[in-house]
């Protein structure tokens, strides 16, 4: 009786550890993910290429409740990528040219973090893909990078004003750039109303140099007489702009469309021509959004332009303002003679 209660027993506790082990027995196996990354293919007007460059890239793996399970290195994007995960539902990020590796633990952090305008520059231009995914066994998935700005590009300056006394005056061109422009973007890069504007009321004295280079040219000193046209391309990069209720001038910033400005100097003073973007399309003007272009073929200006870099409606004066000096001379003399009247 003895022996049989000690073989129970032991058969008891054999169970008993093998009911302990059994999740370890059904825990899903990593596979493996092999990644490409690469910017989208678009027929986006491109100058050189310039703007498609991609020097470093990082992809993030969070699992379904949000939290990071796996991530790449923050590496050249000529490496091969690949991640180890469990099987499962996983939202992907893949990002590309970001100013240092991102290290957010979770969703909520990554989509926290916003960077700034001037983090890009015209020839490394932040980048981000996300994807939804379903994951179930080994496979390789491609991302298409997506910039977080757009870009707009004038090609083309027409000069023909409609009123012929003004032919005579010259029009030099300036300065050509962007306001009212988003300051911040997260990777989601959404069309909403920007939390911070640089250029406000195309006011440029405070941007510094890298963003001066996404967006002014100046220094052209183009003069245009009536008729006249100059064709030099004029590209800039600016974040998402989804305002919708625009205001124009004022004495205090209130969020607004962002602007193309030509600035000019015309009868010795200077003038702006404010573009609101982006132009109306089937009688809709839109929003500013990611990854796209916006093209100027050709700005025909029409007349003078306005005293105010972010009021389109008014113009400066043709009219050239003289002094005048007026005197009486003394009697000149004529002639002497005689004469009869009869």
């Amino acid at each position: 009786m003895k022996k049989i209660l000690f073989v129970f027993a032991a058969v008891s506790a054999l169970c008993a550890c093998a009911k302990d082990i059994q999740p370890a027995a059904f825990e899903e196996r990593p596979v493996t993910l092999n990644l490409n990354v690469a910017p989208a293919g678009t027929k986006a007007y491109v100058t050189e290429n310039a703007d498609l460059a991609l020097d470093k890239v990082q992809v993030m793996v969070f699992n379904n409740r949000g939290d990071l399970e796996a991530t790449t290195d923050y590496v050249s994007s000529n490496s091969q990528l690949s991640l180890n995960v469990i099987p499962g539902t996983k939202t992907l990020w893949a990002v590309g040219n970001l100013p240092a590796k991102c290290t957010a633990v979770d969703l909520e952090e990554l989509l926290m973090n916003e960077y700034s305008l001037t983090n890009n520059t015209t020839t490394k231009l932040i980048m981000s893909d996300c994807q939804e995914l379903t994951i179930t066994q080994s496979g390789t998935i491609q991302f298409g990078l997506k910039r977080l700005a757009c870009k707009i590009v004038l090609e083309k300056i027409v000069r023909d004003f409609e009123e012929a006394a003004y032919e005579e005056i010259p029009l030099n061109v300036k300065k050509v750039y962007l306001s009212n422009v988003s300051n911040l973007s997260n990777l989601v890069a959404a069309a909403g109303v920007p939390s911070s504007f640089c250029v406000q009321m195309g006011v440029i004295g405070n941007l510094n140099a890298a963003g001066k280079a996404l967006l002014v040219d100046e220094n052209l000193n183009t003069t245009l007489m009536d008729g006249d046209y100059d064709a030099t391309v004029h590209t800039f990069y600016a974040y998402p702009n989804g305002v919708t209720d625009d205001e124009f001038g004022g004495s205090s910033f209130e969020a607004r469309r962002t602007r193309l400005i030509v600035e000019c100097e015309y009868n010795g003073k200077t003038c702006y021509y404010p573009i609101t973007l982006p132009g109306i399309k089937d009688g809709n003007r839109g929003v500013l959004e990611r990854n796209k272009v916006y093209r100027i073929t050709e700005l025909t200006l029409k007349r003078p332009g306005s005293p105010y870099p972010d009021v389109p409606g008014e113009e400066v004066s043709s009219v050239q303002s003289c002094s005048f000096t007026i005197q009486v001379e003394n009697w000149s003399t004529g002639h002497t003679y005689t004469e009869t009247f009869s």
